[in-house]
């Protein structure tokens, strides 16, 4: 018998006359297993949750973005991509274009966050395609738009609804500056499961946003 095993029977096993003491010690024991227990279920979902919730960021969008130190945009942006993907460490990089506009269903308008994307690009950089639950990222046309699944119940919207998007970049006209608007065919409804994401972000094709804009 292992010395470990045998001090440990030693001081585990009582005598008849100090039952008592036996009982106390196999109370001890179940309560510190207890306590180590609900340590270890405690730190595995917190960890799980971690992992879980840098997934869904991660899927959202990439892990850096590359900006001008201006306000302007970067012309030749495909050349730029080609660029940034010779860098080591980095595994893809595609375009983007943001910008905060206002979307009308008709119904109700709100706030959100437009970005326009290379659809063949973006299916590799981010987990849009699979985050999708209505239509598919290959029926992205010139004059579509996806949106999250909050803001579709929040707006009233449905996949192949039409919505007005318009921007706070004006043009000028006889009558003085007046919003850019443009509209859109709802052709797909996704969810990443941040209510955030879901609620304030919307994709387009990349070339409508920028003529939008």
């Amino acid at each position: 018998m292992k010395f470990e095993l045998l001090v440990a029977l030693r001081y585990l096993k009582a005598k008849r006359k100090q039952a008592v003491i036996s009982l106390i010690t196999v109370i001890s024991i179940v309560g510190v297993a207890a306590g180590v227990a609900a340590l270890i279920i405690a730190l595995a979902i917190n960890a799980g949750f971690t992992e879980d919730l840098r997934k869904k960021l991660l899927g959202a969008q990439a892990d850096v973005n590359l900006l001008r130190r201006d306000q302007g945009g970067i012309a030749d942006y495909l050349q730029v991509v080609k660029e940034v993907e010779q860098v080591p460490g980095v595994v893809f990089a595609a375009p983007a274009v943001y910008q905060t506009v206002l979307i009308s269903s008709g119904v109700q308008n709100k706030g959100v966050v437009l970005k326009g994307i290379l659809p063949e690009m973006e299916s590799k950089l981010s987990a849009l395609s699979a985050n999708m639950v209505e239509g598919s990222i290959n029926d992205f046309k010139d004059d579509s738009i996806i949106i999250g699944k909050e803001l579709a119940h929040s707006i009233g919207t449905f996949k192949g609804d039409r919505v007005k998007v318009l921007s706070a970049e004006g043009r000028l006209t006889p009558l003085g500056t007046v919003p850019r608007m443009r509209t859109f065919e709802v052709v797909g409804i996704f969810s990443s499961g941040l209510y955030d994401y879901d609620n304030y972000l919307v994709y387009v094709p990349i070339n409508a946003a920028q003529r939008l804009f």
